[in-house]
């Protein structure tokens, strides 16, 4: 079952990321991984706390990875470097923004990390906000 959640999560991730995220950076790029394939391994390594060298061993030993995100071979991890250094903003702002979209809209907005629910804001809280 974890693992159904998991690959759910990451061919969610890359269908959001396709639609988001040109596939090169120029039109002279060598073509062989899209920034979209860099942009969801960059997510997986955050999300794992993984290096970039223990996600490229991840995405050799799982093929299943690999299916998901359309791999063919696996990137070097001075590779992902430079696409995490390319990418940086640009990818944040996408999924700040999609995962904003799949939220209720209820008129009350607040940035909030503590990771609570908006149903158990305190009462203080909500007054100032």
């Amino acid at each position: 079952m974890a693992r159904e959640y998991f690959k759910e999560k990451l061919k969610a991730s890359y269908r959001i990321v396709k639609e988001k995220i040109d596939p090169y950076s120029s039109k002279y790029s060598k073509k062989k991984f899209t920034l979209q394939q860099h942009a969801v391994i960059i997510c997986l390594k955050i999300r794992s706390g993984s290096t970039y060298k223990e996600i490229v061993e991840r995405l050799v030993e799982e093929p299943r990875i690999r299916r998901a995100l359309d791999l063919e071979e696996v990137p070097h991890p001075t590779t992902l470097v430079k696409a995490f250094e390319r990418l940086r903003t640009r990818l944040w702002r996408v999924f700040l923004r999609a995962s904003a979209d799949l939220l209720e809209k209820n008129g009350i907005v607040g940035v909030d990390a503590s990771g609570f629910e908006r149903s158990h804001a305190s009462h203080h809280y909500t007054k100032r906000a």
